[in-house]
């Protein structure tokens, strides 16, 4: 399967707002504006949704710019807060895509202070 960037964002964004086993209605229109924004067409959604490994998606994103890569942090950082609050296994999950993507602890602190005041 050929995987895009902009599909490999969706299933990690997608993986970080199931990372606590509960999808809210917030979290559900988070993640729709995020696919829509990436624009994805359905067979694409169908792949950001479940069709697509993390391992390969992580991979795909780990070849972005720096510039792009702190992009995508920040708006995981948003999918990790799009409910309110910041569960354990959402910070796991984050902190362990920031490692992939070569980015350090100020870069994922920041990302999420900014997640965080947005949220609030």
């Amino acid at each position: 399967m050929d995987l895009n960037d902009r599909v490999a964002r969706g299933r990690l964004i997608a993986s970080m707002v199931a990372a606590d086993d509960k999808v809210t209605k917030k979290e559900e229109a988070f993640l729709d504006k995020s696919l829509e924004r990436l624009g994805l067409d359905d067979e694409e959604r169908a792949q950001a949704l479940g069709k697509v490994g993390v391992k390969e998606a992580e991979k795909v994103i780990s070849n972005l710019d720096r510039i792009e890569r702190l992009d995508f942090l920040n708006d995981l950082a948003q999918a990790a807060y799009a409910d309110g609050e910041l569960d354990k296994s959402e910070e796991t999950f984050i902190t362990r895509l920031s490692k992939v993507m070569k980015l350090d602890k100020a870069d994922l602190g920041e990302a999420l202070g900014r997640a965080r005041a947005l949220a609030n």
